[in-house]
């Protein structure tokens, strides 16, 4: 396991407006197509640029204790299918067919 942080840099910021600033972080570079990777900008509104650099340590911090979390276009009903996909092998398999025939009905009854 490498024990290197995610991000090492202080990080980019940008000001867009008087009252919003974006920022983001560089993650190095990809070892399969040699470019530089980033992270995802995040908004701040604000006038004060010492709280963009509070955010930027917050998200920097985020980032490399792995709790950050893409965000995600999934609807509820796609992620429950895929969730329930994913138990087919963890659970028993009277309980599997038993949530497959609830999830059928509430499809069917909702459509």
């Amino acid at each position: 396991m490498n024990d290197r942080p995610l991000v090492i840099g202080k990080g980019t910021k940008q000001r867009r407006d008087k009252y919003t600033w974006r920022y983001r972080h560089s993650l190095g570079k990809d070892p399969v197509t040699g470019k530089y990777r980033y992270s995802p900008w995040q908004t701040i509104h604000t006038t004060k640029s010492r709280e963009v650099d509070a955010a930027l340590e917050a998200y920097k911090a985020e980032l490399n204790s792995g709790t950050y979390v893409q965000k995600s276009r999934d609807t509820v009903g796609s992620y429950a299918k895929k969730f329930h996909d994913n138990r087919e092998g963890t659970i028993t398999p009277l309980a599997y067919s038993t949530s497959c025939s609830i999830e059928n009905r509430t499809r069917t009854s909702h459509a």
